[in-house]
């Protein structure tokens, strides 16, 4: 059965709208190594804002839990989705993202697969998710780059 078989039936669409545009703007979808042998997917997004976040954890599952915090003086919440999870929640929000859609894309094409824990990936399963990292990488550092080149985008972003 394929991830797309498997997919929860979507939520009212405005609302997964919403949280897609929210994830386009606040989220992130990483690939990373663990113990220099085995990689995970990841997409989440932490967030001051706790109300936005149980939208996400009502329409996608995962509880919201709470981020250590930092120097800043506001309480931060993370929501996550891993592997098989997350490519099935980015299938959702595909349609309304902009700024990530090359990413979601390049996981989604990726077609990423769970194997059990203990279970060492194969060369080529994991030259396929080292790949998916490094195109991940490159997308976001176009994406970067691309709106470096927005007028008044620099100004902004030192906050002048």
């Amino acid at each position: 059965m394929s991830l797309i078989e498997e997919s929860p039936k979507p939520a009212p669409n405005w609302r997964v709208a919403y949280c897609a545009g929210y994830f386009d703007g606040e989220g992130g979808i990483w690939v990373g190594i663990q113990n220099r042998k085995s990689y995970y997917l990841r997409i989440s997004i932490a967030s001051a804002d706790y109300e936005t976040l149980l939208l996400f954890e009502e329409l996608f599952g995962v509880e919201v839990t709470p981020v250590k915090a930092s120097s800043s003086r506001k309480e931060i919440f993370r929501w996550s989705k891993n592997s098989n999870d997350a490519v099935k929640t980015l299938l959702q929000f595909l349609p309304f993202l902009t700024a990530k859609r090359e990413q979601a894309q390049l996981v989604i094409d990726h077609g990423w697969e769970i194997i059990e824990r203990g279970t060492s990936l194969s060369v080529e399963r994991n030259d396929k998710r080292n790949a998916l990292r490094q195109a991940l990488q490159e997308a976001k550092q176009k994406g970067l780059k691309s709106r470096a080149n927005i007028p008044g985008a620099s100004a902004f972003a030192s906050g002048a």
